[in-house]
């Protein structure tokens, strides 16, 4: 069952699994949650032994067990993290990573594993601020605020997606404080001056 669901898609779970990853603010790669989950759709529907749930609660049904591969996944290269495993062969699964932070690709793993691990409003901050483009007053009306948690949780969702690693010393203690990345700048998070003309 679960080779049919990867081939054919009829249900459109890899859609729905894209989906479901923004909903919960994961940066992962969507094609290896997705084939994770086919695999937790046929377990979840060989125990029910045919008994499929109401349709009312289907969404919710394939929404847990998408979760539940997120989790797999997670949980997966927290392992390989912890072993010294690098994934050599899987580093398409972090290309976000690399090609949007600028991550070198030995390094997508450790970013993904701190990032994915990060309280939810931190990476809900960082998929607002730097992938849908919100402005700082639209985030604080979507209830990220107030602004100073706001931007503790902006700057630490980027350290975690730059691959800063929370535990090292950070570059926020040395004095010059034209050292670090630009959003760690005391006005990065200014709006922009209006134009006076």
């Amino acid at each position: 069952m679960r080779e049919r669901l990867v081939e054919h898609d009829s249900i459109h779970l890899q859609a729905g699994t894209a989906i479901r990853l923004r909903e919960t603010f994961l940066l992962l790669d969507p094609e290896r949650v997705f084939r994770r989950t086919c695999g937790r759709v046929a377990i979840a529907a060989e125990r029910a032994k045919g008994d499929a749930p109401p349709e009312e609660q289907l969404l919710a049904w394939f929404n847990a067990r998408i979760d539940e591969a997120a989790k797999d996944c997670l949980n997966k290269d927290e392992l390989a993290l912890r072993d010294g495993l690098t994934f050599a062969d899987d580093l398409v699964h972090y290309d976000f990573f690399v090609k949007t932070c600028m991550v070198i690709p030995e390094n997508g793993l450790f970013v993904s594993v701190n990032f994915n691990g990060l309280p939810a409003d931190c990476r809900q901050t960082f998929f607002a601020l730097f992938i849908d483009h919100r402005s700082i007053a639209e985030a604080l009306e979507m209830g990220l605020g107030p602004e100073e948690r706001l931007r503790h949780n902006a700057q630490r969702a980027l350290d975690a997606a730059a691959g800063i690693s929370p535990r090292s010393p950070s570059w926020r203690e040395v004095q010059d404080d034209t050292i670090g990345p630009w959003w760690a700048q005391d006005d990065a998070f200014d709006e922009p001056a209006k134009d006076q003309s």
